[in-house]
This record gives C-alpha cells, structure tokens and sequence, in this order.
C-alpha cells in the first residue's frame, strides 16, 4: 500500500507539501497538480478516520438531485466528481426522485452525516417555507451551501445558474429565421424555474420578431419524461404548429416517436428542437437539433466552488451564469408554407 512518502517521492516534492495538498491548504497549482497526479497513480488512500478526527472534517460533500436516472444527471455529476476529486474531497448523492416535500429530510440526513458541505440541484422547492427556514440554519452555522438553478430571491446563498431565459431565446429565434409562423413550446414542469425562464426566452423572441404568443400552442407536459410529451403533442397539432421547441431532449425524442406514429415527418412537416444536447439526442433518426447546457461544467463550477468554501480559500458569495449553445443537426428545416 503507498504511502504518503512514497506520494512525495513520486511527486518530487516534500512530505509537507503532500500533506498541505491533502488537507486543503493552499501550495502552487503546478505542485498541487503534480501530487494529485501521483496520488491517482499510486491508488494513494489517506487515513480518512484520522484526518476526520485531526480536522473536524469528513472531506465529503452531500450532492442532491432529484434523480439519478438518464444521461442529465449523470454528466453533472460526473462534473461533480472531477471536481471534488481534483481537492481531494468525496461525495455522497441522494435522490429526492421527484416526490415533493422530500428535500428538507434529505438535507437534515447529510448535514446529521457530517458532511463538509452541500450542493443541492433540485431548484424546485427552494423557495418552500421549509426549505427556507433549513437553508437560513445552514447559512447561520456558516456552512457551505451551493445551489444550482434555484431562484434565491434574498437568501445569501452561492449559486451556479445555466442560463435558461437564452437558450429558450436561441432556439425560438432559430425557428423564425427558418419562417415558421407557428411556433409551439413544450414545458416540463410548470412551476420549476427553469420552465418559467425558457417560456419568457420564448416569449421574448416572438415579440422581437413581431409575432404574437398563442397559448393554445403553449403546451405543459409536467414532467420531462418522452410518455409526457405523446400526450400533449395532438395540443399542438390541433393549434397548427409547424414547429415545436420541446424543453427537453426526452420531451423532444417524445414528440418524434408520436409523429411516427401519426405519420407526421420530422423536419419535412414539423420542425423541432430539444433542449439539453445529452449523448443521444446526435443518434436519433433524424439527429435532433438542440440547445446545448454545459452539463459538466455546471458540475465542475458548482463542485469547485464548494470545495473552495470548505477550505477556507473563498468565502465570498458568489453567483456565475454559464451560457447555452444552439448545436444545428437535422430535425429543424426551412417552412415553404
């Protein structure tokens, strides 16, 4: 088993900078990355009981998502990991699996765990009494707390946004350059931020382009699930869409299984457009035009702000936007009318 000497000597840097680089304490990037290096190469595992008692710290931190299903959640928290891994530190997740309510025990569960801090991706009931009391007794006890797509309002609270409002804009915008005069939306959940956000991003670019919003071509699916979108899409049919801006990538792959199925082809008789750019959407038939989220990244920033908290290094409240990407394939065509 490798020791922390031989970490040291792989390295070709001091005991002492070893150490420093284990329990968070600032050294140059270049050995910082140097020791990282040779602590993957020689599958080095510290004493986590004895630096626990030494520090007062578990060198975990509780990540919180809604879901651990499909490819969305797993490319942040693959995010995530990199992240942690690079301060040394671990993660445990949970799931609230989309049952409302559930968020404020899970995050009692992890702070009773003793986790270093928290980084908490399910938005939705942020702004609920409960979890506002729970989060006010977090940022009293001065504990690291980061949260993802959630609307803060007042609360002090470091926060990673993706911003929604833009991509929604971009893809409506790509749909009008096409000239489509009928332009449907798909939401998932109705009350989420992130739903609100992409149907003022739609909204806003009609108006911009003088065309005025239907909200018989408004759809809510509640969920982002493709079953949702099958049963909603004859909505938008009805209200003569000739093009669809699906607020998901499974909401869209859901609206192109049930136009199979109605003989509706896709672009030739209905544009369409999804929204996160996870793995499949460049393997369907036809590959899907999307809007790309930094899925990743949202991991790696949320993930590397709060190892920063936890080691003392940035204290600041800190809030960061990341941009969208429009990535064109083949589902979105021009309309002749």
């Amino acid at each position: 088993m490798a020791t922390i000497s031989d970490v040291a000597k792989k390295a070709n840097v001091s005991k002492a900078t070893v150490s420093r680089v284990l329990n968070g304490v600032p050294v140059r990037e270049e050995n910082r990355q140097k020791v990282l290096s040779a602590i993957r190469a020689l599958d080095y595992q510290p004493n986590a009981q004895a630096r626990s008692l030494t520090l007062g710290r578990t060198d975990v931190v509780g990540v919180l998502v809604p879901d651990m299903d499909g490819p969305f959640y797993g490319a942040i928290l693959e995010g995530c990991q990199q992240a942690l891994w690079s301060h040394g530190l671990y993660m445990i997740v949970r799931s609230t699996h989309h049952v409302k309510g559930s968020e404020p025990n899970l995050v009692k569960l992890l702070w009773e765990k003793r986790v270093d801090g928290l980084i908490i991706f399910t938005p939705r009931e942020i702004k609920e009494k409960p979890m506002q009391a729970l989060v006010k007794d977090l940022v009293t006890n001065n504990f690291p707390l980061v949260v993802a797509d959630g609307e803060l309002d007042s609360l002090s609270i470091s926060g990673v946004w993706i911003d929604n409002f833009e991509g929604a804009y971009k893809a409506t915008r790509h749909l009008i350059d096409l000239n489509h005069p009928n332009i449907g939306i798909l939401l998932g959940p109705e009350d989420s931020p992130e739903s609100k956000l992409r149907l003022n991003g739609y909204k806003r670019a009609l108006k911009d382009h003088h065309l005025p919003v239907n909200p018989n071509l408004v759809a809510i699916a509640g969920d982002y699930r493709s079953e949702s979108a099958e049963k909603v899409l004859p909505q938008l049919v009805k209200a003569g869409a000739t093009a669809i801006f699906a607020c998901s990538d499974e909401l869209a792959y859901g609206v192109m299984e049930s136009c199979k199925k109605q003989g509706i082809k896709i672009p030739q008789d209905l544009s369409l457009i999804g929204y996160d750019d996870v793995p499949f959407a460049r393997l369907l038939t036809p590959k899907l035009t999307t809007v790309a989220q930094p899925l990743t990244q949202l991991g790696q920033v949320a993930a590397g702000k709060i190892a920063r908290m936890i080691n003392g290094t940035e204290r600041e409240i800190t809030q960061i936007t990341l941009p969208t990407k429009l990535v064109v394939r083949e589902t979105s065509s021009v309309y002749h009318g």
